[in-house]
């Protein structure tokens, strides 16, 4: 918007905006823009999240975690923490 532009917006003298349409129409274009954009970001952040979970319970996933946390298991399945526990204390 040029500086002719914005004071024939403008009514300065009395210190009020003469013309309320282009308000009320850049204010809801301004809107829509908005609710554009939140939309996209929506959509970008839900993909994400599917696309990490898809991955996370993938058997390559679950493997690698318990590789990397040095997770003991019993020949039952159950988590064997407390077996190490028990060793180490027996062990000192």
């Amino acid at each position: 918007m040029s500086r002719k532009d914005f004071r024939r917006f403008a009514d300065f003298k009395e210190n009020k905006c003469v013309n309320y349409n282009n308000i009320y129409k850049e204010l809801a274009s301004l809107s829509r823009w908005f609710l554009y954009v939140a939309s996209c970001l929506n959509k970008y952040l839900f993909k994400s999240l599917r696309e990490e979970y898809d991955y996370l319970i993938t058997d390559e996933a679950v493997k690698e975690t318990i590789e990397v946390n040095e997770y003991q298991f019993t020949k039952d399945g159950k988590l064997a923490t407390r077996l190490l526990q028990l060793t180490e204390e027996t062990e000192d």
